[in-house]
């Protein structure tokens, strides 16, 4: 064949016979021959130029290898160009490696350059350090700002610390102001560290004690008695609301003293648990028991009436009137005696046998119940009442208390009496000085009593206001009688002429001793006015009758009262003066005069006041002494009948 028909037959064969084989590995007109070896899925254009290359080798037939830093070993197959580098390389064929600090030792495969930098580096190459306080070590790429702060500290480049007070990432924590010492916290974590404030604990002292607990860091542990389970004061143990019942103090730490209970341990325990003791600290409760003759929790209830003993759990005697609630003695009912009223009387009745049996009865024996002498138990010459007549207990009760009564005033009437004979006596030598035997020119003022009082010192007080009555009128009298006298004297019987001048001192004593009052030994006439006035050297005796048992007194007294005068007192004197004092010097002298009297009244008047009160007490006293015998004379003869009743009970019973 020549080249046209070889041409022309090209020409006319299909298109896919230039390109490949329908067997795989070979190419060539009749596609028998093999391809290269590191074809690609061993495939071969008709030229044998592989399509592609297996891993790792480039070229037309594949026969090149690929750049050792070629990512997956694979490179293009025209010129072995990687297509990726292997981290930490780069150019064409991957064979510089990338800066040290690029991230995740990755850079651009063209220039180089890093996409990123490992923490604590910025800029192209990564070769620039972060600022110190960047939160991670990591800063912008371009600029090197950090991103965020470590805490503690703030600005861009963080740079500035956290003010006082304030601590964290951007500083935007505040403390939490309960360190100890009102210390500042930790700008970077906010930590206490010298400790917390009282009441507080935790890292940063932002946690209050639990309830319960108080103090430094919340190591102390509260009572646990306060007002209604309330918490304690967190930083000093105090019980702010008060005490549960049954405990005080500040921090209710204390129980209550021995006989106390209740809310701040005001109330008073009963006092009758068993054994004395105490009561419960908060309720009050005698948790063993009361003692006898009470009952209750808090053992503050006496037995009710017909009980007694434990738990009032005894029955009284039905013989006692009364039952003591603690162990059952008894006052015991008409015709019973003894602790327990279990005794019958024997020769006496009444209630406790008080009362003995008459002694008409034959042996002494009668009713033990109204004290009638048993039926045909008289003695010889008597005979029974019958019922009608009988003297019942109360009767025989009565009399017997009306007859000690009466003895008992008897007693004291003549105490009295004696009493008042001996005051009498005294007031009588008081009134009459001068006195040396009673008689018709001594009589007595005093009035006798018209009736006398139920008690004593009533008797005595109205006598005494009797007689201060007397006192009072006889002092009125005097002043009354002493003025008309001060006004001017009548003339003496015998002469004649002008009034007489004004009084002096001595001269008023003089008429106030004459004029009738019982003063001067009680004479109802007084002194003769119209006899001449004696002189200071005479004995001033009234002339009359009526003075002639007490001349000898009367001088003594009456010259002592004239010791005091200014003048002698004699009719010539008084004469003399008649004359020449003036009108004013008669008022002067009178007005003072007047003074005089009225003070000498008022001195006598106090000093009466204070010998009646005086008096009056003593009274009083005396009527208190006589009271206190009766109570001890009652008390005496109860007890010997207790005495009696509880000593010979075995005895009287035999009888």
């Amino acid at each position: 064949m020549n080249r046209i028909s070889i041409l022309l037959c090209l020409v006319h064969l299909p298109v896919t016979h230039l390109y490949s084989c329908s067997n795989n590995g070979f190419y060539g007109t009749y596609c028998n021959i093999s391809c290269p070896n590191n074809c690609g899925d061993n495939t071969c254009q008709y030229l044998g130029t592989c399509f592609s290359c297996k891993t790792g080798f480039h070229g037309s037939k594949c026969s090149s290898s690929c750049p050792y830093n070629c990512d997956g070993n694979t490179c293009r197959i025209e010129n072995g160009a990687c297509l990726l580098c292997k981290p930490g390389f780069y150019g064409s064929q991957c064979g510089v490696s990338c800066p040290t600090n690029c991230k995740d030792n990755v850079c651009y495969q063209e220039h180089g350059t890093c996409s990123s930098c490992e923490s604590g580096f910025y800029k192209n190459h990564c070769d620039t350090p972060c600022p110190t306080n960047c939160k991670d070590n990591s800063c912008d790429f371009d600029y090197g700002t950090c991103y965020q702060c470590k805490p503690g500290w703030t600005g861009t480049t963080c740079q500035k610390k956290c003010v006082d007070g304030w601590f964290g990432e951007g500083c935007n924590h505040q403390c939490s102001g309960h360190c100890r010492d009102n210390m500042i916290c930790n700008y970077v974590t906010g930590h206490c560290e010298r400790g917390c404030s009282l009441g507080w604990t935790g890292y940063r002292c932002e946690k209050e004690c639990e309830d319960g607990t108080f103090g430094l860091e919340c190591t102390n542990k509260c009572s646990g008695h306060c007002l209604d389970d309330s918490p304690c004061n967190k930083k000093t143990g105090v019980c702010d609301k008060g005490c549960s019942p049954g405990y005080i103090n500040s921090n209710c730490g204390a129980e209550c003293s021995t006989g106390y209970f209740g809310m701040n341990c005001r109330e008073n325990c009963s006092g009758h648990c068993v054994n004395n003791e105490s009561c419960d600290h908060v309720t009050g409760v005698c948790f063993n028991g009361c003692q006898d003759g009470y009952i209750g929790t808090r053992c503050d209830d006496i037995c009710k009436k017909g009980y007694y003993g434990k738990n009032c759990s005894f029955v009284c005697s039905p013989n006692c009137k009364t039952c003591r609630h603690t162990d059952g003695l008894c006052s015991c009912k008409a015709g019973w005696m003894g602790p327990n009223c279990t005794t019958e009387c024997v020769w006496s009745f009444g209630e406790n046998c008080q009362y003995p049996c008459g002694g008409y009865c034959i042996d002494q024996r009668c009713d033990r119940f109204n004290g009638s002498c048993l039926f045909g138990n008289c003695t010889l010459g008597t005979q029974q009442n019958d019922d009608s007549k009988h003297i019942t207990p109360v009767t025989i009760a009565f009399i017997v208390g009306l007859s000690a009564s009466v003895i008992v005033n008897i007693v004291a009437i003549g105490s009295f009496l004696l009493e008042l004979r001996i005051h009498s006596k005294y007031m009588d030598n008081r009134h009459c000085q001068c006195c040396d035997s009673a008689g018709s020119t001594c009589t007595s003022k005093n009035e006798s009593p018209q009736k006398w009082t139920s008690s004593a010192s009533e008797r005595q007080f109205d006598i005494k206001r009797r007689e201060w009555e007397e006192v009072k009128k006889k002092y009125y009298n005097v002043k009354s009688s002493s003025k008309e006298k001060l006004d001017g004297l009548k003339r003496p019987k015998t002469g004649g002429g002008p009034p007489l001048p004004p009084l002096t001192l001595g001269e008023e004593t003089y008429l106030h001793l004459a004029d009738g009052e019982p003063n001067l030994c009680g004479v109802e006439g007084g002194i003769d006015t119209d006899a001449p006035l004696p002189s200071i050297s005479e004995p001033l005796v009234p002339d009359t009758e009526a003075a002639a048992g007490c001349s000898q007194k009367a001088d003594s007294t009456l010259s002592a009262i004239a010791s005091t005068a200014p003048l002698e007192i004699s009719l010539d004197s008084l004469q003399d003066k008649q004359a020449k004092p003036s009108k004013r010097t008669e008022k002067k002298e009178s007005a003072s005069r007047k003074r005089k009297l009225e003070e000498l009244e008022e001195i006598n008047l106090t000093l009466d006041n204070q010998r009646l009160e005086k008096e009056i007490l003593k009274i009083k006293e005396e009527k208190e002494v006589l009271t206190l015998k009766q109570e001890v004379l009652l008390l005496k003869k109860q007890k010997l009948i207790l005495d009696i009743q509880t000593t010979y009970p075995s005895f009287l019973a035999e009888i």
